[in-house]
């Protein structure tokens, strides 16, 4: 099995380290390495003392839970198997989709007063909302890999080095280098970041041998995702799929912000919204909002599950799907890093694709997609007569360069505006 090398390793160890936040509730999207991330993380502890119960397949301790918790979990346990857990308070449970039980929320909630371990509930439905987390949990969203991820585990680190090297420096990369950034990152945009999709790539030799059934294997992953949802009989999974068509079918129309209306006609926000939350929550999606939050935008959680499913389902233009691709790209990689993305647009057909704040004085950076045409900065240029203060970014493709007050980045470097 391929170990892939994942920033969320830090996120972990800042959690281990932090005496306030006890526990930790992992949310993610089927699929993208929750389970084998926190195991890996917790059996190179040095004092691992842990138990894994998988309320997915063990449906006697999930039965059992359901029935029989009052409060305390260890005790649940001590009943369950009769082990005394002679260590209890250097024990760390990890508990895999806890929501199963039907008792999550109870749960979450008593398992402040349960002292005695540590605690990891680890929730692909994204069961629980934020703001009803406790004070002493710690919360971390496992994304796809993003493209600096598949460097990393694609054996080509030294790739990375160039492109945040060169992105400090602002001077373009030589051709030859940059031509190699380049394939790889069509083949980012192919294989995208679901750790099942990336290891097919690695397992052939970092080659796309078989387009065909790389895409079929993107495919039955999106199948996959959905079923999980279907397994639950609270979810509908009708809505989940005319979502994410909706997106690809606005995104095609070039609509400004995404509109509930034009996913089925005559259809409204109320009718959708209880499960866009779930796919918020969970990571089906990901979304920025315009400045006054009244407007939206949808992104799919994965760009190459998008691009199987654009190559699939739409005969389109191979310029329409590019700007569709690296849209998304952009907001993904963003995403991974923040969570309250945000867009500007103006009567004047003016827009930036993502806002992104840098500090506490309001000072946020703006990046616009504009291909391979220098002309698309002119909505950077009117953003910036209105917002001076701010940074800019165009992402092209074209080199690193600057022109007048912003900057000029490759698709492939996205990944180093924000750390």
């Amino acid at each position: 099995m391929i170990e892939f090398k994942r920033k969320a390793e830090k996120t972990l160890q800042e959690w281990y380290s932090d005496a306030s936040c006890r526990h930790l509730y992992v949310k993610g999207l089927r699929g993208t390495g929750k389970t084998t991330l926190i195991r890996r993380f917790v059996d190179k502890l040095p004092r691992n003392n842990s138990i894994y119960i998988d309320f997915e397949t063990d449906f006697g301790i999930r039965s059992y839970f359901k029935e029989n918790f009052k409060g305390n979990i260890t005790d649940v346990l001590k009943e369950y198997s009769g082990n005394a857990f002679d260590d209890a308070s250097e024990m760390i449970l990890i508990l895999d989709e806890p929501h199963l039980t039907g008792i999550l929320r109870d749960m979450i909630v008593n398992i402040s007063s349960d002292s005695d371990s540590r605690i990891i509930l680890i929730d692909s439905e994204g069961t629980i909302d934020d703001d009803m987390v406790p004070a002493d949990f710690y919360i971390l969203r496992l994304k796809p890999l993003t493209f600096e991820e598949f460097l990393d585990n694609t054996g080509k680190e030294w790739y990375r080095e160039v492109i945040t090297g060169h992105y400090e420096k602002m001077k373009p990369v030589p051709s030859l280098v940059d031509n190699e950034i380049k394939d790889i990152f069509d083949d980012y945009l192919q294989v995208g970041g679901m750790p099942a999709a990336v290891s097919f790539y690695i397992s052939n030799d970092n080659n796309i041998p078989d387009t065909g059934e790389l895409i079929g294997l993107q495919l039955k992953e999106l199948r996959n995702i959905i079923r999980a949802f279907q397994e639950d009989e609270n979810s509908d999974c009708s809505k989940m799929v005319s979502l994410l068509d909706g997106i690809i079918d606005q995104n095609i129309r070039q609509s400004r912000h995404f509109a509930y209306g034009r996913v089925v006609k005559g259809s409204t926000g109320q009718y959708y919204s209880e499960t866009l939350d779930k796919m918020l929550d969970t990571g089906l999606v990901c979304r920025s909002s315009s400045d006054n939050d009244a407007h939206f935008r949808l992104f799919w959680p994965d760009i190459g599950l998008l691009n199987a499913k654009i190559m699939s389902s739409y005969g389109i233009s191979g310029e329409i799907t590019e700007k569709i691709l690296i849209s998304t790209y952009i907001a993904q990689e963003l995403s991974a890093k923040r969570r309250d993305l945000k867009y500007w647009y103006s009567e004047n057909s003016s827009e930036t694709d993502q806002l992104i704040a840098l500090d506490d004085t309001g000072r946020r950076l703006a990046v616009k997609y504009i291909g391979s045409s220098k002309k698309k900065v002119r909505s950077l240029e009117i953003y910036d007569k209105i917002f001076p203060n701010d940074a800019k970014i165009a992402v092209g493709d074209m080199g690193f360069n600057i022109m007048g007050n912003f900057k000029i980045i490759p698709q492939y470097a996205v990944f180093c505006l924000i750390y």
